[in-house]
């Protein structure tokens, strides 16, 4: 669903979709976002939902809601990725944040996608 979210909001920013266009397909696809889990994606359909209702009452212009949408599209195309190191080694420990042995550390990393593909990372340390 994020992918066909961020599609929806490039076919907008490109021009090849109006405001119109991007208002009636996220009305028409709310309730599969809001029920997809992904709470950045349901965060951006609503603060974008909300754009759309105050554009139209011209409370907003459309390139502040062009400049949102730019920014929902960087934030929604990085994948949040966690790593998580448990019983590390003394010799690992330094590679990981420094971690004592037995304890847990865990690294937040953002990398910027650079398709809407979904994509699943697995990781495994050893």
């Amino acid at each position: 669903m994020r992918g066909e979210f961020v599609g929806s909001l490039n076919r907008f920013v490109s021009g090849s979709a109006s405001v119109v266009d991007f208002q009636e397909w996220l009305l028409a696809n709310l309730q599969s976002i809001m029920e997809s889990g992904d709470s950045d994606l349901m965060e951006a359909a609503d603060e974008l939902d909300a754009d759309l209702v105050q554009l139209g009452e011209a409370l907003l212009d459309e390139a502040t809601l062009f400049t949102r949408a730019m920014l929902w599209i960087e934030k929604l195309q990085t994948i949040p990725l966690r790593v998580v190191a448990q019983g590390a080694s003394a010799a690992s420990a330094t590679t990981v944040a420094g971690s004592n042995a037995g304890e847990t550390t865990t690294l937040a990393v953002e990398y910027p996608l650079p398709t809407n593909r979904d994509l699943r990372v697995n990781l495994t340390f050893v």
